[in-house]
């Protein structure tokens, strides 16, 4: 019984982080879409994208680690 219990977790932590990330990376490209990291004219033409990929980045390691951690 304890055996599937936790392998039904498991399976729950994995498709959540799952969505997480889905949901992260869906978010970013409509921005992109968008031009909503467009910087402004008298600045760096690539900051603004580069800093929003750094972010997702960064977004993207939280579920990472939920998963890495239920596979263990």
């Amino acid at each position: 019984m304890c055996v599937s219990f936790l392998k039904r977790i498991t399976i729950r932590v994995i498709l959540l982080a799952a969505a997480a990330c889905a949901v992260s990376v869906i978010h970013f490209v409509v921005n992109l879409l968008r031009g909503n990291y467009d910087s402004p004219e008298n600045g760096d033409a690539n900051a603004g994208i580069w800093s929003q990929l750094s972010a997702l980045l960064i977004e993207l390691s939280i579920p990472v680690s939920g998963y890495s951690d239920s596979m263990l």
